[in-house]
């Protein structure tokens, strides 16, 4: 499994708009890449058991993760297009290298994952991204204030995808 402080890393060295970092905006993309590998592996890449709150996934431990390692990360404090409080978050220490997978054959590796997730990620709005988080199936299956089991939540997407294949092919 892949720390809290691995994948910040990752994302920050990797993202072409770093401006947009905010706290918000790390911890959906570390639940994109957590539910992704979900479907794809069979396992989160992080151990964060994750809630649905009236602000869609939510954990406090990416943030608190980021705010105490000063050594890693800078936060800068500004505000968003309407005034509100906005945290930037940053690297201080660049030389950090995260600890990600790499592929192995067929299997996509933390790292491929993440970039996947930049990739889509990079390009969106806040309001695009906040409708991509949105629109995944744990956050269309669940209701607020419940946990999110990420794995089961793939295999229940999985037998239900395939369901509506059969009904469709009889």
């Amino acid at each position: 499994m892949a720390s809290i402080k691995d994948i910040a890393v990752y994302l920050c060295q990797r993202s072409q708009y770093p401006d947009d970092l905010s706290y918000a905006r790390i911890t959906k993309m570390i639940y994109l890449a957590d539910w992704e590998s979900a479907q794809q592996k069979g396992k989160q890449m992080t151990n964060i058991k994750w809630l649905y709150n009236h602000y869609g996934p939510y954990v406090p431990d990416v943030i608190e993760t980021i705010y105490n390692d000063k050594e890693c990360f800078k936060v800068t404090e500004t505000q968003n297009a309407f005034g509100a409080p906005k945290r930037i978050v940053s690297l201080k220490n660049t030389k950090y290298q995260p600890k990600l997978t790499e592929d192995k054959g067929d299997e996509k590796g933390e790292r491929t994952i993440l970039d996947d997730i930049i990739e889509e990620c990079d390009k969106l709005s806040w309001y695009q991204f906040i409708d991509k988080v949105y629109s995944t199936y744990p956050i269309r299956e669940k209701k607020r204030y419940e946990y999110l089991n990420l794995k089961e939540l793939a295999q229940q997407k999985d037998k239900k995808w395939l369901g509506l294949f059969r009904l469709n092919t009889h």
